[in-house]
């Protein structure tokens, strides 16, 4: 259950109020959303792979398996803007899958349009937190060659 206790928040560079809050396992449409909220050069730098046309079955069934990781080997965070009198907006996610005891791997995604106002950085520094209270001494991520 998500109470307002888990709910974290910061004002963008552009004054927009984002939340995040821990991923949970009805998340799978919002993953989807970010996703194609992505670039084909956006999708590479995150997944080391073109994915001009990806299959939606294949987007669908990967993005219902982040969002059923419920485990203490791995998790992560959603983050919206939350918009004054409108639905909030899916433009983020985080999250960590531990390798062994002290290391884990890490992984972000921010939609293009919300890319440059903080909200990536945010997320990774709110994934080291939580790396930190659960003795997580070193993190990964594969990043794109140059």
């Amino acid at each position: 259950m998500i109470t307002e206790q888990n709910v974290m928040s910061i004002k963008t560079k552009t004054g927009k109020r984002v939340e995040a809050r821990p991923l949970t396992r009805y998340d799978a449409p919002y993953l989807v959303d970010i996703f194609e909220h992505m670039s084909p050069e956006s999708r590479y730098r995150r997944f080391q792979q073109t994915l001009d046309n990806p299959n939606p079955k294949q987007i669908w069934e990967e993005a219902e398996k982040i969002a059923q990781m419920e485990d203490d080997q791995q998790g992560g965070f959603m983050a919206f803007w939350a918009r004054p009198f409108l639905p909030s907006v899916p433009v983020g996610a985080a999250r960590y899958v531990r390798l062994d005891d002290t290391t884990a791997e890490i992984a972000m995604s921010v939609r293009d349009d919300m890319q440059g106002q903080g909200i990536g950085t945010w997320l990774l520094r709110t994934q080291g937190d939580v790396a930190a209270m659960l003795a997580i001494a070193r993190s990964m991520s594969a990043l794109p060659k140059a």
